[in-house]
């Protein structure tokens, strides 16, 4: 490509899936087909003068069609900052991760692991993940903690287990307190969870006592 447009240029992208993506151009790399769009200031409390850029990085092989809109020029060396330096290595590695962890997601999926489930592993990364294989998958969709606990779909407080019997407790401790934590925050409870009600009550004494008076009767 020996033309491209120049920097401060408003453009407007078209994906392959059809979706749009506008922004002033503020770097590129031809080579590696990508480029930062900057879009609008953010409102910060009601105020556009206080606000924030939203930068967003382009994928130009997935551009299907890009269009230079005709507005107002501006000053690029007063509006825009010099293009920062780009750490292609480290951002190719990070899109190749991402790509992974989709495709772990989507492999998952078939083995009837639940968002509550990607979500619980992706809490106990951030709390116990500091160290490589802390916290995995195992060939049959559960979670795995320090090879000592396992948790099994449906991932709730009752899918936690010991793999041995000299395992850690200080780790199946966390773990309980991670999952019901987690379940906590988003409101969710099981039936089996909740307590019992006096209704409740009252209609499983009336089912023992029918469950009495017809042994009488035989």
């Amino acid at each position: 490509m020996e033309e491209w447009f120049s920097l401060g240029s408003q453009l407007s992208c078209t994906t392959c899936l059809g979706t749009k993506i506008d922004g002033r151009l503020v770097a590129y790399d031809i080579a590696s087909k990508f480029m930062i769009l900057r879009k609008g200031k953010s409102v910060v409390n009601g105020c556009g003068d206080g606000g924030s850029f939203d930068f967003v990085l382009v994928n130009m092989a997935n551009i299907s069609a890009i269009d230079e809109l005709v507005t107002t020029p501006i000053d690029v060396e007063t509006e825009l900052e010099p293009p920062a330096n780009i750490d292609l290595k480290k951002l190719k590695e990070k899109l190749e991760s991402s790509k992974t962890e989709k495709m772990l997601q989507a492999s998952l999926g078939d083995k009837g692991v639940t968002p509550h489930g990607l979500a619980i592993y992706d809490k106990l990364i951030k709390t116990l993940g500091s160290q490589r294989d802390t916290v995995t998958w195992n060939a049959q969709g559960q979670i795995e903690i320090f090879g000592d606990v396992v948790i099994s779909t449906p991932f709730t407080l009752k899918s936690l287990s010991m793999k041995h019997e000299d395992c850690n407790p200080n780790t199946l401790n966390h773990v309980k307190k991670v999952v019901s934590q987690y379940y906590k925050e988003n409101n969710i409870t099981f039936e089996e969870d909740k307590p019992d009600t006096e209704e409740a009550k009252t209609e499983n004494t009336n089912q023992e006592d029918s469950n009495v008076w017809s042994s009488r009767l035989k």
